[in-house]
């Protein structure tokens, strides 16, 4: 598998249901509708290529797709929604450099702080569900998280401006004018893009390739001058790279935690040499309405992970299909961070290939369409301190 970020300039004004945000879904179908333009017309590709020419089905038939997450409007590449244990004051939320009284990860201190609570020092422990600052409460962050590098944070912003264009449309049968009307859409304010994470069998690099050089249209009334961008791909790290010093380094910062509460007098648990980790995944996983909502029951590797703490939203997936004009398939979606524990005897070797396999393929329903994506021990949970 190869990894890349997907840099999308809009060449004309957009026009979004939200303009934050390109979902994979419909990047996804942008590839395709260009695939499909030397189809057989109305062939739906459900047992094989429509004829020896077809390049919609070498590049979305085969067994690993290529996976496309969601187009986000940033000023950088690193960009996701910020993680449910992320918080910040009520009355001046934000980060410090903004002028605002910060933004830090609680998964850490709160577990720890949650787990000394039943020892008699334990209320005197030094967690606060409130601003550090002011003293204010804390709320949850909304948005997206840009990482610009070590310790160097920002929001995404609102960084689109409204374009307003007239069109006066000609009548069919008289040629002659019709009424004005308006057209609604977006630009982004230079030189921010949409950028969203790909994953590419490398067997389909070139395809996609062709694809992108040809030009991408996004969004609604894409045949009136809207919708057209421009696309460049960059290579960016393979995440597993670094999954076993992530791993390492979330449990040197609890294992850190703990000792501080232990020089205060606070009793801690004893360490029995098992390990921890998060698996994060703030775009959501996707499950069927019909079955039953198991976070870890798909991979073998994990049913001896134990879920020890989560922090986890759901809502549900709905939308419409532009091409058909069909409602999709509404499915019930989780979005979070869970703690987990593992055993000391556990086999870590398999695991962390099982972990490698998550961040690589995602889990749940529609992993191609932006959803799914799954981060072991984010390096955010180690922001303990106001940023």
């Amino acid at each position: 598998m190869k990894f890349f970020w997907l840099r999308l300039y809009p060449e004309q004004p957009l026009q979004l249901d939200n303009p934050a945000i390109i979902n994979g879904r419909t990047l996804r179908g942008a590839v395709a509708a260009i695939l499909l333009r030397g189809c057989e017309p109305g062939n739906l590709h459900d047992d094989g290529p429509c004829s020896s020419t077809c390049a919609f089905w070498p590049v979305f038939g085969v067994q690993t797709p290529i996976r496309f997450g969601n187009a986000y409007a940033t000023p950088g590449d690193e960009t996701a929604p910020f993680l449910t244990t992320t918080r910040t004051c009520s009355v001046r939320p934000g980060f410090a450099a903004n002028g605002q009284h910060g933004v830090f990860d609680t998964l850490v201190r709160a577990w720890t702080f949650e787990g000394s609570l039943g020892t008699p020092l334990g209320m005197l422990a030094p967690f606060e569900t409130c601003c550090p600052v002011c003293g204010a409460d804390l709320q949850a962050c909304t948005g997206f998280l840009v990482r610009h590098g070590d310790r160097h944070f920002a929001e995404a912003g609102d960084i689109t401006t409204p374009i307003t264009t007239e069109q006066r449309p000609i009548g069919r049968s008289r040629r002659n004018g019709l009424e004005l009307f308006e057209q609604r859409g977006v630009l982004l304010s230079h030189p921010a893009c949409y950028v969203a994470s790909l994953t590419v069998p490398e067997p389909l690099e070139g395809a996609l390739r062709s694809v992108l050089n040809v030009g991408l249209a996004i969004g609604r009334r894409r045949t009136r001058g809207m919708g057209l961008v421009r696309a460049e791909l960059i290579a960016r790290i393979d995440p597993t790279r670094t999954l076993s010093e992530r791993i390492a380094t979330f449990n040197r910062a609890l294992r850190t935690e703990r000792r501080f509460y232990a020089t205060m007098g606070v009793e801690q648990p004893l360490d029995d040499g098992s390990w921890y980790l998060t698996l994060d995944f703030p775009t959501g996983i996707l499950f069927s309405s019909m079955r039953q909502l198991s976070l870890l029951s798909e991979v073998r590797a994990l049913r001896g992970v134990q879920i020890i703490r989560q922090w986890i939203t759901s809502g549900l997936s709905t939308g419409r299909n532009t091409a058909t004009g069909m409602p999709i398939r509404t499915q019930t979606s989780l979005a979070g961070v869970i703690l987990c524990r593992v055993q000391p005897d556990a086999d870590r070797a398999a695991l962390e290939q099982a972990l490698m396999y998550l961040e690589t393929h995602g889990m749940g329903a529609d992993r191609d369409r932006g959803h799914g994506d799954v981060t072991v021990c984010d390096p955010f949970h180690l922001e303990m301190d106001v940023l």
